[in-house]
């Protein structure tokens, strides 16, 4: 269930919002990143079980990181 939607700085979305998917006990927070054409380019789900995590916004952010501070997510 989508929360919020906004237009991200790159011409895409960001969706905030909550899943009872991925095993979630009751709901989990569920954050989706979409290219302009709305293809998921990323999604990331947090949440402690038993405990109902939810996302009801999201705002963009900009952080400068060198190419070296840069870490592949696991």
């Amino acid at each position: 269930e989508a929360w919020e939607i906004i237009q991200t700085s790159d011409g895409g979305y960001a969706v905030a919002g909550q899943t009872s998917s991925f095993g979630a006990s009751p709901n989990d927070m569920y954050i989706v990143k979409l290219d302009g054409n709305g293809n998921v380019q990323w999604d990331r789900h947090v949440g402690k079980s038993g405990i109902a995590d939810l996302a009801f916004s999201i705002v963009q952010t900009y952080i400068n990181l060198a190419p070296s501070q840069i870490k592949p997510s696991l």
